[in-house]
């Protein structure tokens, strides 16, 4: 009857161990299954950082970012069921950011540096969208090209202010010779009376880059392309999916058309960043 008791207490120590390490899996498989749907939740974000390169493609007013580039990775997002999640950040500390796995992805432009190092782990998307300048010159002008422009011991060049195209002019011409204004009609008046010798403007925008306005006011577009810039997304590896999904999502922006009609109404939208 001894052993008989003996053998009892050690069946009932064996099912009291059993059972506790029944609870102690059961609590694992519950931390595991939150951090399942932690995962699932973070899938859904599309985090990307953004700098602020000016009117109209990225720019702020009262602490909201728009512009074009944000209205395409908002449908970009929308495409991929993700919520955008935007990270402001300084243009020169993006790709640092995006190595440190900060955020997921960095909008910027195609030319932007990347060291060596870094461009190892690092890839770019398609463009998003391409910013493309053009000058215009009065009509009686001596200036036929743009090295003609380039080669005046002294010049004064009009850009739109905010313009992504500003630190261009700027470090062509030098500060002193790049004249703001708030609106492109301002400096076609400012060409046209001899108070600058040409102005930037975007392609883009048909309500000047076009025959009928040019020759009622007299101008003259010069046939070299000014500037031009492509943005496009970095990311950091191609594991994550992110990469063919957002290239998925912009090739079918652009043959639904999406991507013009963001263009279209910021730059010739009524009441748009122009």
């Amino acid at each position: 009857m001894k052993n008989f008791g003996k053998l009892i207490s050690l069946l009932l120590c064996v099912a009291t161990i059993l059972s506790i390490l029944s609870f102690v899996s059961c609590s694992d498989s519950s931390v595991d299954d939150q951090n399942d749907d932690k995962d699932e939740v973070d899938d859904t974000k599309y985090s990307v950082a953004v700098s602020l390169f000016g009117n109209p493609y990225v720019y702020s007013v009262e602490d909201k970012v728009s512009g074009i580039c944000v209205d395409i990775l908002a449908k970009i997002a929308e495409k991929n069921d993700e919520d955008l999640e935007l990270k402001i950040v300084d243009s020169n500390d993006a790709i640092a950011g995006l190595i440190k796995n900060e955020y997921a992805a960095v909008l910027a432009p195609a030319d932007t540096y990347i060291d060596e190092e870094s461009a190892k782990s690092i890839f770019s998307s398609q463009v998003l969208v391409s910013n493309k300048f053009v000058l215009l010159v009065s009509g009686s002008s001596r200036i036929y090209r743009l090295y003609d422009l380039a080669i005046q011991s002294s010049k004064k060049v009009g850009i739109l202010e905010g313009s992504v195209a500003m630190q261009n002019a700027v470090s062509r011409f030098g500060e002193d010779n790049v004249i703001t204004y708030s609106d492109y009609e301002t400096g076609v008046e400012a060409v046209k009376n001899g108070e600058i010798d040409a102005m930037v403007v975007d392609e883009h925008n048909d309500k000047i880059v076009n025959d009928a306005y040019v020759s009622e006011n007299g101008l003259r577009l010069l046939p070299d392309e000014y500037y031009s810039l492509d943005f496009v997304l970095f990311v950091k590896d191609t594991s994550s999916g992110i990469l063919s999904k957002t290239n998925s999502a912009i090739a079918a922006l652009e043959s639904e058309k999406k991507i013009e009609a963001i263009v279209n109404e910021y730059i010739l939208g009524d009441g748009a960043e122009n």
